[in-house]
């Protein structure tokens, strides 16, 4: 059954051991506002804590996954100590999937943009559709995208980021494939079956044994991510403030 969260920003259905969380902010293409950030950071931790949820699938209403932060939302914040407390909200939103013991997947569609793609570097696999389009533009508004960097280069390595968000340009879904950002790319009509086909898989395992390998690659992997966000944030509050 899906129910809408209060604010109607998310919706949550549980299936097979499978919490979607779906943002529904079509007509801003999902961009991330407040509401939105809050409602996932909840929704991310109320699964956490239930144990009838194996696995978290993330996906988007209407014709985007996500076209990143809400640019609206951001030019009316009145204050210094407002743009550090929204930093402070889309660094914890970079940090929480990948702090979960349960395994994060995506269903991209559409356009992944900014912070949108920083959820998909964020999750622990991807699958996209064959029409998806993903990428960093901020740098094309003389914005720097500062937040998504601790993940995305863990994702892709340090010359393919660079690549990403100097440019400023995006990728097709084949070559997020290739650039190691997403594990398959199948037909647009065909992604929210395959995408929810293996996150089914997923919540099928062991959970202690998923949730210890999940560990494992985060230990193993990038040992200094709470360092390299920190210095994220503080970054993108000097350039912004």
């Amino acid at each position: 059954m899906s129910t809408p969260d209060g604010k109607g920003v998310l919706e949550i259905e549980d299936r097979d051991r499978v919490r979607i969380l779906r943002l529904n902010r079509p007509a801003k293409l999902n961009a991330l506002n407040h509401a939105l950030i809050d409602a996932l950071l909840g929704a991310a931790a109320d699964a956490e804590r239930d144990p009838a949820a194996g696995v978290v699938l993330l996906a988007g209403a209407g014709r985007a996954f996500c076209a990143g932060i809400d640019l609206d939302e951001i030019a009316r914040l009145p204050t210094t100590a407002a743009i550090r407390a929204h930093a402070r909200l889309v660094a914890r939103l970079q940090s929480a999937f990948r702090e979960m013991k349960k395994p994060v997947l995506c269903a991209v569609h559409g356009y992944a943009y900014g912070a949108g793609c920083g959820l998909v570097a964020a999750a622990d696999m991807a699958i996209a559709g064959r029409g998806a389009q993903l990428g960093y533009p901020e740098i094309r508004r003389d914005v720097l995208p500062a937040l998504i960097l601790p993940n995305l280069v863990r994702q892709v390595g340090r010359k393919a980021a660079f690549g990403l968000v100097a440019t400023g340009l995006p990728v097709s879904a084949e070559i997020a494939r290739e650039l190691g950002l997403v594990n398959d790319v199948v037909a647009d009509e065909d992604l929210a079956a395959t995408a929810f086909a293996v996150a089914r898989t997923l919540a099928a395992r062991d959970a202690v044994i998923v949730a210890e390998l999940k560990r494992l690659f985060v230990e193993v992997g990038d040992e200094a991510f709470d360092q390299a966000l920190r210095a994220a944030r503080t970054t993108n509050e000097r350039c912004r403030i």
